[in-house]
């Protein structure tokens, strides 16, 4: 049997990783081992799926299972909380994205982006349970950061995961919801898939799904292989800042989710939830590893050139 392409990683001992005055003298050799772990990972891959996060798959399904009501309202209703052009949060139709540069259809999902600075109207009924999962995920996302610290050995290990002021104004970490609709019978455009191929924008992803469809791209063959997560299992994968902040040392890679042969697949409806940790907007992004091999940029440029790029043409 093939070993699956994303390693499976149990993060127990990254529970009980150390705050920031003490990590790196309160570590012990588990925590030691799982960041050398996280980062072979990264380097070879950039996907990991973590267990034993402290979050289990029931409350991952209460969790699906509300914000999925959203997007069976009808559209004049979803209308209401459509996401502006100067804005990174609210609900975005079918077909207005694409994440491939090479395709031309829009991809086949819609979307919803919640950042804890929206105000409460703002926020539909079904989404108001992001706000309790805001603070679950941005507590793994930076126990994950300091762990990659550890693993880069770097001088701060904190340094990472402090440049990320979860729910500030200066940041635009956001958790977004993916509602991909049913394709069975649809007619979709040409070459349309439901969520193209590419790499995240930000520093960290981590990832809820209730069913198969993500892909990540085999670096050594080229090839696109699906990617599943036993139950409780989170994915987390790396974006193309910690790519250009590690010059390369970790690497972002390409994943995307097509339309499935299969026919049980094509007439259910799917649900992914990406929190994406990014750093904050002041953030001057230069080389972490001793090595520079990118010209530093602020966050906040970067992040306009990636969303500029993804909405072209579509807003």
């Amino acid at each position: 049997m093939e070993k699956p392409i994303v390693p499976v990683i149990d993060f127990t001992a990254g529970q009980s990783i150390p705050g920031d005055a003490a990590l790196l003298w309160k570590t012990t050799p588990e925590q030691i081992s799982l960041a050398d772990d996280i980062i072979s990972a990264l380097k070879n891959v950039g996907f990991i799926c973590l267990v034993n996060t402290g979050i289990t798959q029931d409350e991952m399904d209460t969790l699906m299972n509300e914000v999925k009501q959203f997007f069976g309202l009808g559209g004049s209703e979803k209308c209401l909380y459509t996401k502006g052009l100067m804005s990174n949060t609210g609900w975005v139709d079918v077909g207005r994205e694409t994440l491939s540069t090479d395709r031309k259809a829009g991809d086949y999902k819609e979307t919803f982006n919640f950042q804890p600075v929206m105000a409460e109207t703002e926020i539909p009924d079904s989404m108001k349970i992001l706000k309790e999962w805001w603070g679950r995920l941005s507590t793994l996302s930076l126990q994950f950061m300091k762990l990659m610290g550890l693993g880069l050995r770097m001088k701060d290990p904190s340094y990472i995961a402090n440049s990320h002021s979860f729910g500030s104004s200066q940041n635009e970490s956001a958790i977004r919801v993916n509602f991909y609709p049913a394709t069975v019978n649809k007619d979709l455009e040409p070459g349309q898939v439901r969520c193209g191929e590419h790499s995240d924008y930000g520093s960290v992803t981590l990832l809820i799904q209730d069913s198969p469809g993500l892909e990540v791209m085999n670096r050594s063959t080229g090839e696109y292989e699906a990617v599943t997560a036993p139950p409780g299992g989170i994915i987390v994968n790396i974006g193309d800042v910690m790519q250009f902040w590690t010059s390369d040392t970790l690497v972002a890679n390409k994943h995307r989710v097509l339309v499935s042969d299969d026919k049980h697949l094509q007439e259910a409806d799917r649900i992914s939830i990406p929190f994406f940790a990014i750093p904050d907007q002041t953030t001057l992004i230069e080389c972490l590893v001793g090595r520079s091999k990118y010209p530093p940029v602020t966050m906040h440029e970067w992040l306009k050139q990636k969303i500029d790029s993804a909405f072209k043409e579509r807003v």
